[in-house]
């Protein structure tokens, strides 16, 4: 529509042409403040990216997570949180936290994880033998 046909002239005219556009279609923010947030710390962080799934405690303040029965500990601020959901935090780290009311009532660390996974398939494995006859 310019006659524009060179790679010279189009650059020649596009400085005034985004002017025009910018111009045209251009709306006012209806908020001049900023409307990003500061970043969350990485300790926030870790929490907003991790997996999470809910539980419900067990009378006897345990939950079952990942194949494992995990003992909550009692505490002064809650007597009792039997049958209360809880959310359970499995981190980037390898270690579980489990939530109550946006408190950490317990952390297991990776190793501790690791442990009581390794206790639990050493577990599997003897009940498998004791149920395989001996000529096995």
């Amino acid at each position: 529509m310019k006659g524009i046909t060179t790679k010279e002239q189009a650059n020649k005219f596009l400085p005034g042409f985004l002017k025009q556009i910018n111009t045209s279609f251009t709306v006012p923010a209806q908020e001049a403040e900023s409307v990003f947030r500061v970043s969350p710390r990485a300790r926030e962080l870790d929490r907003i990216l991790c997996l999470k799934e809910t539980r419900v405690v067990n009378s006897d303040h345990t939950i079952s997570y990942d194949g494992l029965i995990l003992q909550l500990p009692r505490s002064s601020k809650y007597a009792s949180i039997a049958k209360q959901r809880v959310e359970v935090l499995q981190l980037k780290d390898g270690s579980v936290e489990i939530v109550y009311k946006k408190q950490v009532i317990e952390r297991f660390t990776e190793k501790a994880v690791e442990r009581m996974m390794k206790g639990k398939a050493r577990q599997r494995s003897e009940a498998n033998a004791a149920v395989l006859p001996a000529d096995h």
